[in-house]
């Protein structure tokens, strides 16, 4: 009887395991559309988010196997699709545990559990060589008067890599700056993330006069808005360019 159990547990791993290697995956958050095929498995088809515009009836058309979402998807494309396919959901996390334990998640649910951690490990890996020696204390300014507070995913990855965060915001992850808070504070660099080359009223605050007079013989980064978009999954890019020394 347990030999006949064992075989059946057999048959039923080599019957599931070549379905499971040969899903057909839809991104539907473009910061997933270069991240999943770095870990999956070269015999899953990733089809990325450019490919369907999140259109209903284009992702059906696709047949996917699974659909991966991000927090911010429109629920109600979301819930159309669970009558089509399985969908895993991935959370914005705001500190390291929490992004873990979503991929993690995120790989169990698609039957690749240890390639995700090993791709966590990696992750990990090169954030330390590119935080290795950064001192600088780092303080964020985003259009409209935007700062990261101390419980954000930026306050915790710096900290993480003790690199000295500063924000005039006591809690909370996202709060603005009021121009009297900016010009008190002092830090070694100051990271511009979410502007673009484009004029837009968001971002007059950078030519102030005030303003402009205090970030003069600063350090100064850039994040770029697609960047800035993908914090988790790119986070060593997004690391790279806060601590960076590229002037604009």
């Amino acid at each position: 009887m347990r030999l006949f159990k064992w075989a059946l547990m057999v048959l039923v791993w080599l019957i599931a395991a070549p379905v499971l290697a040969q899903q057909r995956v839809i991104s539907l958050n473009p910061c997933y559309d270069d991240w999943l095929p770095k870990w999956l498995p070269a015999s899953s088809e990733v089809i990325p988010s450019s490919a369907h515009q999140n259109r209903l009836e284009t992702i059906i058309a696709l047949k996917p196997t699974v659909v991966v979402a991000g927090s911010f998807t429109d629920h109600r494309l979301l819930t159309a699709l669970r009558e089509f396919s399985q969908i895993v959901v991935i959370q914005q996390p705001s500190d390291w545990i929490q992004w873990h334990q979503e991929v993690l998640s995120a790989g169990a649910l698609l039957g690749q559990q240890g390639a995700a951690r090993q791709w966590l490990e990696q992750q990990q890996h090169e954030l330390r060589e590119v935080a290795a020696g950064s001192r600088d204390s780092v303080l964020f300014v985003m259009p409209n008067q935007y700062t990261w507070g101390p419980d954000s995913w930026a306050a915790n990855l710096l900290n993480d890599y003790q690199i000295p965060f500063i924000t005039s915001l006591t809690h909370g992850q996202l709060g603005q700056l009021r121009l009297e808070q900016l010009l008190t504070l002092a830090p070694d660099r100051v990271v511009l993330e979410g502007f673009s080359d484009d004029y837009a009223r968001a971002q007059d605050w950078l030519w102030h006069s005030a303003v402009s007079s205090w970030l003069d013989g600063r350090q100064r980064s850039f994040v770029e808005p697609e960047l800035a978009g993908c914090p988790a999954v790119k986070a060593v890019d997004y690391l790279v360019q806060i601590i960076g020394t590229e002037q604009r």
